[in-house]
C-alpha cells in the first residue's frame, strides 16, 4: 500500500497475463475466420452451376414434356440451345397405328412453317433437366447422319 491507502499495481504481473490472454483470443478469432473462409470456398465449389460439356450434344427436357437435342450453354437465368433437333412422330403413328418405339424422326429446327432461327432461349424454370449425350447414342448418330446428308 502507498501513503494514501491504495494498493500498488505491479506492472510486470498484470500486463503479462493480459498479453497472453489477448494473444489467445486473437488466435481463436483468426482460426475461426480461416475455418469460415474455407467453409464458404468449399460450399461455393459444391453449389456451382453444372456446365454442359462443350464437345458433346445435350438433351434438354422441358417441363411441358418436350425434348430438344443440341449444344447447350448455361447462364444464370437462361439456357441457350443451338444446333437444335427434336423428335417427331410420323402422321400414321399420331393416328394410333404402327410401332411408336421405332418410328420417330429426328427433325432439324428451322424447317418449320414459321422458320425459327437455330437458337432457343429457355428460362431456367421451363427446364426440367438436361444431360450430356454419349457420342454413340442414337440421337447423336442421327444428328451426324443428318449433318452428312444436309451440309
Amino acid at each position: 500500500m502507498d501513503e494514501q491507502g491504495q494498493t500498488q499495481n505491479y506492472p510486470h504481473h498484470r500486463p503479462r497475463k493480459l498479453w497472453w490472454f489477448g494473444s489467445f483470443l486473437l488466435l481463436i478469432v483468426f482460426a475461426e475466420l480461416v475455418a469460415a473462409g474455407m467453409f464458404l470456398w468449399i460450399s461455393s465449389k459444391s453449389n456451382s452451376t453444372p456446365v454442359p460439356a462443350p464437345d458433346k450434344y445435350q438433351a434438354v427436357f422441358l417441363q411441358n414434356g418436350q425434348v430438344y437435342f443440341g449444344k447447350l450453354a448455361v447462364g444464370r437465368d437462361w439456357l441457350v440451345l443451338r444446333e437444335i433437333y427434336y423428335l417427331q412422330v410420323p402422321s400414321a403413328l399420331q393416328q394410333g397405328s404402327g410401332n411408336a418405339s421405332q418410328n420417330f424422326q429426328l427433325v432439324k429446327l428451322g424447317t418449320e412453317l414459321h422458320g425459327p432461327e437455330d437458337v432457343m432461349h429457355l428460362p431456367r424454370e421451363a427446364v426440367n433437366f438436361w444431360e450430356n449425350l454419349k457420342d454413340d447414342s442414337q440421337a447423336v448418330r442421327a444428328i451426324r447422319t443428318y449433318q452428312q446428308q444436309s451440309p
